[in-house]
């Protein structure tokens, strides 16, 4: 059977699918499969559509949603109605996992996947070819008389090692490693799946219960080593110049990060080429950043939230102290590993003076750079449902733009506005401050070769506005990443 899977990523903002490259990966191996990347194609989506429908005509078309890009997804899907009606369009992703009594009612929506989608859609494919779907665990359908079937849950998949690598040669690849917004020439690889723990902030606690069985799994590190070696192999000369750990929670376990870092070791790839990660305050101890170091680790995400410990515990329910912060940095750095933090602002329960905590923790830690994120009222998450419905946009739009959505009597549209101008020179501060101790006078040059570039200065007449974590990418990460090589080089 012909299926296409598209990638409805409408808001320029350049980040690889690693979930949807999953699903292509399980579904390639028993049908013909077509990728429509429309990352590249913000701009152009209709004729690029257009043109792929004349050159294929797939029974099925997957759609990637999740709860950022659902209204982009829409429009994709009536253009392709639109001009293939006949095309049944099969969701997946966390949006119709976390809202799939809302999603199925759409008539744009011809089926769903709840949960995993590497063996669901297989199954889903199989029961069309059959005639039968009245099996298919995980998948609710429409029948040709528009009746709702929904299909009994999907357990999570125990044995992450026996699914396939996502294989991004379907993907542009080159293109990607050249214009990821974070960890730039990085390549997304994933340990694990899930999340132990229960933030107000996220959906993982609703997630956990779209499914029966364990929904925090981990692979064996020699299973992750192998397809980080392949990847080497296979990218390197496209751009691939570090590897990204893209878990919500990598090293959880400190007998499985020994191991991974000691396979990371042993097949040399500790001299050839870095990794970053994400990972908890609580859990990074002198010996996990010692044996992260060692194995290459370049540079390491800390999810700080707040400032303010009090909205830390008893709002976002994140058991971190601040003490656990400022000693998890120092152990980073005291180990050379670079350190990002990102914190959370505009939050319901939040105050101009719990952000102000935030922003001087910020200072206090002076990591390389900082991502502050206004609050999104994420869909399923017991935080939303503490938030009076007279506070929540009308339309509900989440948005890739971190814009202030949520506003209160302690934080209204004016003072938020201005803390976000506070936060955007603050942020402008430190990568001039970073920049200049990184590379002295070079830092300079840098920016202007950065400015000159005939890709950033389109970028700019865009009004682009993520221009600032380019610049930190581009300047600070990068020279991090050269400075990596010389020193593995001179070692």
């Amino acid at each position: 059977m012909k299926i296409a899977f598209v990638n409805p990523n409408l808001s320029r903002v350049v980040g690889q699918n690693i979930g949807l490259a999953y699903v292509i990966s399980s579904v390639a191996r028993q049908h013909t499969v077509k990728l429509w990347d429309l990352t590249f194609h913000a701009r152009d989506y209709q004729e690029y559509l257009a043109a792929e429908l004349q050159t294929l005509r797939p029974q099925v078309i997957g759609v990637s949603a999740n709860s950022f890009n659902f209204p982009g997804c829409l429009k994709v899907a009536a253009f392709i109605k639109k001009l293939y009606p006949q095309s049944l369009l099969l969701w997946g992703g966390v949006h119709p996992t976390l809202m799939p009594e809302e999603v199925i009612q759409h008539p744009l929506v011809d089926a769903l996947c709840v949960g995993e989608g590497e063996i669901a859609t297989l199954e889903y494919l199989k029961g069309l070819e059959q005639g039968d779907l009245s099996s298919v665990a995980g998948i609710w359908y429409k029948d040709k008389q528009q009746l709702i079937h929904r299909g009994l849950p999907r357990a999570f998949k125990d044995n992450l090692d026996a699914l396939p690598f996502p294989d991004w040669s379907y993907w542009d690849i080159a293109r990607y490693l050249q214009e990821e917004l974070f960890f730039a020439g990085g390549l997304r690889h994933l340990a694990s799946r899930g999340c132990p723990y229960r933030s107000t902030l996220c959906s993982n606690a609703a997630l956990s219960k779209t499914s029966p069985g364990r929904y925090y799994r981990v692979r064996t590190p020699a299973n992750v080593i192998t397809e980080i070696k392949l990847n080497v192999q296979r990218y390197a000369a496209q751009g691939l110049k570090s590897i990204f750990m893209s878990d919500d929670i990598f090293g959880l376990d400190a007998e499985w990060l020994k191991e991974f870092c000691r396979l990371y070791m042993q097949a040399g790839l500790n001299a050839q080429i870095p990794w970053a990660c994400t990972t908890r305050v609580d859990i990074l101890t002198p010996h996990w950043a010692k044996t992260a170091a060692a194995a290459g680790c370049l540079m390491v995400s800390l999810g700080i939230e707040s400032g303010d410990e009090r909205i830390r515990r008893a709002v976002y329910k994140k058991e971190i102290s601040d003490e656990q912060i400022s000693n998890a940095v120092h152990y980073l750095k005291a180990n050379g590993i670079l350190c990002h933090i990102s914190l959370i602002v505009g939050a319901p329960q939040e105050t101009p003076a719990t952000i102000n905590k935030t922003l001087r923790l910020a200072k206090t830690l002076n990591p390389l750079t900082s991502q502050y994120i206004f609050y999104q009222p994420l869909p399923k998450t017991e935080l939303l449902s503490s938030i009076s419905p007279d506070s929540l946009p009308a339309a509900s739009p989440l948005t890739y733009l971190n814009q202030p959505l949520i506003f209160t009597p302690h934080l209204p549209k004016k003072i938020l506005f201005r803390i976000k101008r506070r936060i955007e020179c603050e942020r402008l501060v430190n990568f001039f401050k970073q920049g200049i101790r990184q590379q002295g006078g070079v830092f300079f040059l840098q920016l202007l070769k950065f400015f000159l570039s005939l890709r950033n200065f389109k970028k700019i007449i865009a009004r682009d506005l993520h221009i600032m974590t380019n610049l930190e990418q581009d300047i600070l990460f990068s020279y991090g990443l050269k400075r990596w090589k010389i020193h593995n080089r001179v070692k």
